[in-house]
């Protein structure tokens, strides 16, 4: 089945009174200006005990497994996520801790372990906060990984691999014009909008050349090249229809057209 991302906003049912927000990272403009096309809500402060709850289905399989997109400073706030209404002395399908970051208003991902699913039927899913949560909760997704491949199957998708031994690996993007790596932004504790500011917009590259670097790579004897498309900070080095999941656009497409 498809992975179909489900917005916290959307909850069927609620056990308190529900704060909805648009601090999150949708909710900056363009970079000519324009407001982004989504809404941007988050639900936030949610008080302890509280509860949402949803109508979905689970993908079936030995590897079901949830993801929650949020952003919060604070640490060691558990997600309880229940088939059914939670009830004492019952078990949470999974218990996700959500992944603090230190750029306030920053989004990341938080995953579940695995477990067995089997239920083909959709389902009352509730997400419990025992503790409360403190921070910003934007979407959640279930997905199933088949777990199907063999070792000889693994052997024969990395035999390229192996046999080309010598190769590059590029890292390059918005942060290169600060001079530092993709970590940059969350290790020195960047704002957003000062981050796109400073690294995104000006990133421009004029000398843009892949046939160059492809000449250095074949002539140095490497065998291939993997290059950073999208990293740490989120900025997509492609044209993608998906920018609602990445705080930053691309810029770098207009550099190339005005080059060529």
């Amino acid at each position: 089945m498809a992975n179909s991302i489900i917005y916290f906003q959307d909850y069927t049912e609620a056990s308190d009174a529900i704060t909805l927000t648009s601090t999150d990272n949708y909710s900056l403009t363009n970079y000519d200006g324009t407001p982004r096309t989504h809404p941007g809500q988050s639900v936030s402060q949610l008080p302890s005990g509280s509860w949402l709850r949803f109508k979905s289905t689970i993908p079936q399989g030995q590897f079901a497994e949830c993801m929650i997109y949020a952003s919060t400073l604070n640490s060691a706030q558990a997600i309880q996520v229940w088939i059914g209404e939670p009830v004492d002395g019952g078990s949470p399908l999974w218990t996700i801790y959500v992944t603090p970051v230190s750029v306030e208003n920053y989004f990341t991902d938080s995953v579940s372990s695995y477990v067995s699913f089997t239920d083909q039927e959709e389902q009352d899913i509730y997400f419990y906060f025992p503790d409360g949560f403190d921070g910003y909760l934007n979407w959640f997704v279930f997905s199933q990984y088949s777990g199907h491949e063999t070792p000889e199957d693994k052997l024969h998708r990395m035999q390229w691999f192996t046999d080309s031994r010598f190769g590059h690996m590029m890292h390059w993007g918005a942060y290169s014009v600060l001079g530092h790596d993709a970590w940059y932004m969350n290790t020195a504790n960047i704002p957003k909008d000062t981050y796109i500011t400073d690294a995104c917009i000006p990133f421009n590259p004029q000398n843009y050349d892949p046939e160059y670097w492809s000449e250095v790579i074949v002539n140095t004897g490497q065998k291939y090249l993997t290059i950073t498309t999208k990293h740490h900070d989120g900025f997509a080095m492609f044209e993608t229809n998906i920018d609602e999941f990445a705080p930053y656009d691309t810029h770098w497409r207009s550099a190339m057209v005005r080059r060529s």
